[in-house]
């Protein structure tokens, strides 16, 4: 029976969405960024850093939108503001997108928990 680590069978759900959908532009690609954002925080790659990075960018400075029911989908979920508190997309601060308002609840949430 073959075996997978974690690492790569997170790296194979991303690489399978992209395959299947070609975009991010939807709820499941807002959850598959966001499980790319803790996947590129948990095993720092610089490789894959890069490639998250360039996922989460076109959100966050508005060039790419999806129709959603929350404000903070449009500039790339709650991966964004995860981003942007372990100071991997600082661009999220700068252009105050809504990721900044996740990431006050989000540092509340933790604190309280």
């Amino acid at each position: 029976m073959r075996t997978a680590g974690t690492r790569a069978l997170a790296l194979s759900a991303y690489r399978k969405h992209l395959e299947v959908h070609r975009n991010f532009d939807h709820y499941t690609g807002a959850v598959t960024l966001h499980g790319l954002a803790r996947l590129a925080t948990a095993a720092p790659d610089e490789q894959l850093i890069q490639e998250t990075r360039s996922k989460f960018l076109p959100h966050v400075r508005g060039e790419r939108k999806f129709p959603c029911n929350f404000p903070n989908y449009q500039c790339g979920g709650n991966g964004t503001a995860w981003l942007l508190w372990k100071g991997m997309l600082p661009e999220a601060a700068e252009i105050g997108c809504c990721a900044t308002r996740c990431l006050v609840k989000m540092r509340c949430w933790l604190r309280s928990g």
